[in-house]
């Protein structure tokens, strides 16, 4: 059988509540970055908080890459 891909896969990671408490860490912040800079990785996240970007560093910002959108839910 002929294998169909003929290259890496792509990997999509959807987390419900990024600035969650339980990943408020700095390390588990640092270690989503680290995974969302990988080239096949793509990284769907939710924020609650409206001033969730403080929780990261400049690096995690810059490795996380986000494209904001505002989107109600009420």
């Amino acid at each position: 059988m002929k294998d169909i891909h003929t290259g890496p896969s792509t990997v999509y990671v959807a987390i419900h509540n990024l600035d969650a408490p339980s990943l408020r860490n700095p390390s588990d912040q640092s270690a989503l970055a680290r995974l969302a800079r990988c080239p096949n990785v793509r990284l769907i996240a939710t924020i609650d908080h409206p001033k969730a970007s403080l929780l990261h560093s400049f690096d995690d910002l810059e490795g996380f890459r986000f494209v904001s959108h505002h989107v109600p839910n009420f």
